[in-house]
C-alpha cells in the first residue's frame, strides 16, 4: 500500500490524468454523474396538493394568494423539522423583472415565516407570455 501511495503522490497531474483516465482501465466504463430525473410534479391548483405537510401548505396558500403562479413547489429541505424550504414558482407576474426582483417579491409573501428558517432556496421563473 505505501508503495502505491508514493507512486500516486509522485506523479505529476499529466500523469495522474493518464493513470486515472478511462484508457488506464480498459474494458470498463467511466462513472458519469448525472441530475436525477425524477421530480415531484408541480401544482397548478390553488388547493395545496395532498402530499405537502402543514407548513408547506401553508407557504403553498400564501405564494398562491399573493403571486398567482402558474407553477408552483413547496419543499421541506430541513428534513421535516421546517427550518428551510425549496420553492420553485413560476408566474406571469415575474415577467419583465430580473431574478432579484423575482426573488424579492416572494420573500416579501413570506417574510414573517422567514424570520423563524434557517434558510430559504428559491428558484424562480417568468410564465412565458403565450400561456
Amino acid at each position: 500500500m505505501a508503495s502505491y501511495w508514493k507512486q500516486i503522490t509522485s506523479l505529476s497531474l499529466p500523469g495522474l490524468r493518464r493513470a486515472c483516465s478511462p484508457a488506464a482501465f480498459p474494458g470498463r466504463h467511466p462513472v458519469r454523474f448525472s441530475a436525477p430525473t425524477w421530480r415531484r410534479p408541480y401544482s397548478t391548483a390553488t388547493e395545496p396538493p395532498t402530499h405537502l405537510d402543514e407548513k408547506e401548505a401553508g407557504i403553498f396558500l400564501k405564494l398562491s394568494g399573493k403571486l398567482n403562479p402558474s407553477r408552483l413547489e413547496v419543499r421541506d429541505i430541513s428534513g421535516g423539522c421546517g427550518s428551510m424550504y425549496a420553492v420553485e414558482i413560476e408566474s406571469p407576474l415575474f415577467r419583465g423583472l430580473t431574478t432579484l426582483k423575482m426573488h424579492r417579491q416572494v420573500q416579501d409573501v413570506l417574510a414573517d415565516d422567514i424570520k423563524g428558517w434557517h434558510g430559504i432556496q428559491l428558484k424562480t421563473k417568468a410564465t412565458p407570455a403565450d400561456e
